[in-house]
Parts: structure tokens; C-alpha cells; sequence
């Protein structure tokens, strides 16, 4: 017997759903409510950058279903969403990849709530993305702009030594910025007579130690020390704070956001206009051009492997010496 749509209390619909007598699931011929797996698509992941980007995409997604006649979270309608995307939205792969990736998540999610069978996320599974052809170069800052940024922050301001010390750790180590908002002053440890970041688990929960910079050190010390002169021990908790106008250093740590746009403020005010995620493109563009190998830039980056790396930096491409230098005209 099929159950109705009932409400459980918690902001969750239950679906109209119930289980045969073989096992398999069974639906109504009413249209679902998928909106209350999209935090349960959410829930659990990491990046808070992934989240605000699958939120998206899933309420698109959703926006797009409730005007179909379509009924319920198939293969069907997968597919007619992607080619949607594809040919009237003229979206790119990357954003239909992304599009894809969410629902995919968001149907593991309903097959585990029984909103669907397991059979029919089986088959959303299977949907294949856009194949990108091609690498994206991206952007990066080059020696003289990274220098500039480093010294963009007031040296003289509570709020400028924090941010000096938030940049050179970015640009010294090429970590992420949710590893930067977890990190804490113990993370930094000498080891063979040299600092690093030790044991930092990254994405996809690889861990890594990271060797860093003297002058990365120097700019961590110089932040912990005007930090405590204004009353706040950083060395316990998290290490980047937030400050206010008047130099009053809180007990809570920075968000992911909260990075981003201390760093993009900064980096408008050299000229340019670049992604956070760009600083780990500068850390290895600016490294691999001083002669470091892929393998050490790919171990301190954190990548699965050197060919993403290889990948990322687009090493097979010489912008400064190019097919157009040789034209003769």
C-alpha cells in the first residue's frame, strides 16, 4: 500500500513512496517536493564555496522541474534538463558539469530518503557530462604584482598585519582558504631546519606538510605578536581573527568568505582583479618559472596527481614566447 505525503515535524516531507513486496520502491503518479533534499545534498560538504554553487544550481534545477510535466527525479528529466542547459541556456560545460554534479548528489540523497529507487539513481548516475575540449590558462599574478600584493596591506594597522600574514600564507604555501581558515598556530612546526604547515588535511582528506617560506613565518609572528599586544593570544584557536576598524581582535575565526574578500580588496588595490583560488595558481606558476620540479609544486598543492598539476599550471603553453612572435609582420 502507497503511503501519503506526510510532514515529519522537522521541515522535511516525507514522500509518497512505500516499498513492494519485492523491495523495489514505488511512487505515486503526484508530483514530488524535491526542495527539501537540497539541504540534504549540502549537508556534509566541506568547501563552502561547493555548497553556495550546488544550492544554485539545485534551485535551478528545481525552477526548471516545477514547470515541467514531468513527474518525479528520473533519468528522463535529467537528461531533458541537461540538453536545456545545453541548447536554450547555450551554458557552458562548466556549468552543466556542475548542474550534473549536484543533482547526481541530490538523487543519492532522495534514494536514501526513499523518495526514489535505488534503481533510478542507478541510471541518473550513469548520465554522462559535457566533455570540455581544451585547458582553461586562468589567471595568476606574475612576480612584480605578487610583491606588490604582499606589501598592499598598512604595515602600521592591527588589521594589515593580519592581512599581510593571511596573503604571504596564500602566496607561500599555495594552501586553500578553507585549510587557512582551520589552521592554528601549532600547524606550523620546524622540521629537517626548515618551517612547514605539518600534517594539514586538505580535499578529499589527503594530508600534507607544506614547507614554507621564512618570510611566510616572519609575517605568522609578526600578526601573533601585535594580535596579543592587543589582548588576544592567537596561539590557541584559530589563527586568523577577525579585527575591527579600531584594531579590537575578536576570539572567532575568519570564514572562507571572509578571505576572499580581505584578499580581493587587497589585490584591486594593486590593479587587479583576480579569484582567491588564483593565489595557488601565482604559488605555482611563480615556483615552477624559479625552476621547482612538478612533483614538489603537485605535493605542496595537495593534487591527486602531477598530471593535474600539469594541467593546472598549462605548462605545455609559453605565453612569453609565441606562435604570433614569429609572424614577421
Amino acid at each position: 500500500m502507497i503511503q501519503s505525503v506526510v510532514d515529519t515535524g522537522q521541515g522535511f516531507i516525507g514522500p509518497a513512496i512505500s516499498s513492494a513486496p519485492n523491495g523495489k520502491a514505488l511512487t505515486t503518479k503526484t508530483k514530488m517536493d524535491l526542495r527539501p533534499l537540497i539541504a540534504l545534498a549540502t549537508n556534509g560538504l566541506q568547501s563552502e564555496r561547493t555548497v553556495t554553487s550546488y544550492k544554485r544550481s539545485l534551485e535551478n534545477f528545481l525552477a526548471w522541474y516545477d514547470g515541467q510535466p514531468i513527474v518525479g527525479l528520473t533519468k528522463e528529466a535529467v537528461n531533458a534538463y541537461k540538453n536545456y542547459l545545453i541548447y536554450d541556456q547555450d551554458a557552458g560545460p562548466g556549468t552543466v558539469n556542475i548542474a550534473l554534479s549536484a543533482i547526481k548528489k541530490m538523487a543519492r540523497e532522495a534514494a536514501d530518503n526513499f523518495y526514489i529507487s535505488a534503481e533510478a539513481f542507478a541510471s541518473i548516475r550513469q548520465i554522462k557530462g559535457v566533455k570540455r575540449s581544451g585547458v582553461r590558462t586562468g589567471d595568476w599574478l606574475d612576480l612584480a604584482e605578487a610583491r606588490a600584493l604582499m606589501h598592499a596591506p598598512d604595515p602600521d594597522s592591527t588589521i594589515g598585519r593580519r592581512d599581510r600574514a593571511i596573503i604571504c600564507l596564500l602566496l607561500g604555501s599555495g594552501i586553500r582558504r578553507l585549510e587557512l581558515t582551520n589552521l592554528v598556530f601549532d600547524d606550523l612546526q620546524m622540521r629537517e631546519a626548515r618551517w612547514v604547515l605539518l600534517d594539514l588535511v586538505g580535499k578529499g582528506g589527503r594530508i600534507r606538510t607544506i614547507p614554507v617560506p621564512a618570510w611566510t613565518k616572519t609575517a605568522v609572528d609578526d600578526w601573533v605578536s601585535v594580535a596579543h599586544g592587543a589582548g588576544v593570544d592567537v596561539t590557541t584557536g584559530p589563527l586568523l581573527r577577525g579585527v575591527t576598524k579600531g584594531g579590537v581582535v575578536a576570539t572567532k575565526g575568519l570564514s572562507p568568505h571572509a578571505i576572499w574578500l580581505i584578499v580581493r580588496g587587497h589585490t584591486e588595490s594593486i590593479g587587479k582583479r583576480v579569484a582567491l583560488h588564483c593565489m595557488r595558481r601565482t604559488f605555482a606558476r611563480l615556483s615552477f618559472a624559479g625552476g621547482a620540479d612538478l612533483k614538489r609544486i603537485s605535493q605542496s598543492l595537495g593534487h591527486s596527481s602531477i598530471a593535474v598539476t600539469s594541467l593546472y599550471l598549462g605548462d605545455d603553453q609559453d605565453l612569453a614566447s609565441s606562435a604570433c612572435d614569429f609572424l614577421g609582420l
